[in-house]
């Protein structure tokens, strides 16, 4: 896996938060008024008190469908609030929803929206442990705990916080005007999965129409952990293999594998091949094994990682490369290089880069297979005298 370098997401980063923060607060400022016309300290024509957003009137329907018994074909605003149209689990519980909406408009506190929004991946699960010690009361209407530990249950609160947080309509672009899933893709310019390195993920749009963009891949599965869905450090720029063939919904904890805002591969960890016959060390055919060579280290959230992705299985798929970088080994030995050196007065470690082009440290993350390519280099590099 390679390393999203911070110089492509802290700027980001911010216009994320700055897009989004708006959205968020008016769906959360939303259910917290439900709850305080409940409760009987609002009453239904403040429905829309403390929102900036003009709301129109199927917007507040498919919020309020998501807390009540009625259809939302069928729903009455006045009539739900009216006839307490609730859902049990939301009846139940709205005064501890309350207090948890109130928590969430409160800058100071843990759960803060725009914390939440911005918060780096190690910290957002000690935010999910929060909302399980601190709102252990919430319980489904099958009583079971809302927030356990890596499930949320589907219930009423499960699908309003899946409304505040709103990936379905941010992913559209249809949450905030002007930024989705294609912007935030476009500002990223994240154009090699950062979990295989293999496959090109271009964000393409031509004449205003969106053509192709990365998956977004929930590091936290936003059916286990809804209320990050659209935080910005759980929306992975990746290739549809890794996201939707490998990965899927698993929840990967963040102290057992890498994550590619924060981690890289081990250091010490390397492609490597051996050549399985004469030929094959000469450049004449493929029949190479392509592995990680660990170099003695062990690095378990590596190692997780690589099993989890399947990256050795799906590199030794990739041994074309290997006669590539074989020939030219076996065409221009050392000897060979030396006189080069010497005729065109060019440094040896120069030559090297022009026979071997590899991608330098910083374009790995934008070239297909860059990482196996430089790793190569090194190799057939070490072959010389320099």
């Amino acid at each position: 896996m390679i390393r999203i370098p911070e110089k492509k997401y802290s700027h980001v980063q911010n216009l994320h938060i700055e897009q989004l923060k708006q959205p968020v607060h008016d769906a959360i400022q939303f259910y917290l008024n439900c709850c305080n016309i409940i409760s009987g300290d609002l009453n239904t024509s403040q429905l829309d008190k403390n929102i900036k957003n003009n709301f129109k009137k199927m917007t507040m329907k498919s919020f309020l469908a998501n807390i009540s018994t009625e259809k939302y074909d069928e729903l009455d605003i006045q009539e739900v609030f009216r006839n307490q149209n609730f859902k049990a689990e939301f009846l139940n519980y709205y005064s501890h929803i309350k207090d948890l909406l109130t928590e969430m408009l409160d800058p100071k506190s843990m759960i803060y929206f725009e914390h939440i929004l911005g918060k780096k991946p190690e910290s957002l699960i000690f935010v999910h442990d929060y909302l399980f010690s601190n709102y252990s009361m919430l319980k489904t209407d099958e009583e079971k705990q809302v927030f356990e530990p890596n499930i949320t249950n589907k219930g009423a609160v499960f699908k309003l916080i899946e409304s505040i947080y709103d990936y379905n309509n941010f992913r559209d672009g249809r949450l905030v005007s002007g930024w989705g899933a294609y912007n935030l893709c476009e500002e990223l310019e994240i154009n090699v999965c950062p979990y295989c390195n293999r496959i090109y993920t271009f964000t393409v749009v031509n004449l205003k129409r969106e053509i192709t963009r990365p998956e977004l891949d929930h590091y936290f599965p936003r059916s286990k952990f809804p209320i990050f869905a659209i935080s910005f450090y759980n929306l992975i720029p990746s290739c549809k293999v890794c996201n939707s063939s490998i990965k899927k919904d698993e929840y990967l904890k963040i102290d057992e594998y890498l994550h590619p805002y924060i981690n890289c591969l081990s250091p010490f960890y390397h492609f490597d091949f051996i050549s399985l016959d004469v030929e094959a060390t000469k450049g004449e055919n493929k029949n190479n094994k392509i592995f990680i060579n660990k170099n003695g280290f062990v690095d378990t959230k590596s190692d997780n990682f690589l099993n989890k992705f399947l990256i050795e299985d799906i590199y030794d798929r990739h041994k074309n490369i290997v006669p590539i970088f074989a020939k030219k080994h076996t065409r221009y030995p050392d000897s060979a290089l030396n006189e080069l050196s010497k005729l065109l007065d060019i440094p040896k470690e120069e030559l090297l880069l022009i026979l071997y082009t590899p991608p330098e440290e910083e374009d790995i993350i934008n070239t297909s297979l860059g990482k196996l390519q430089r790793d190569l280099y090194l190799k057939f590099r070490s072959f010389y005298d320099v």
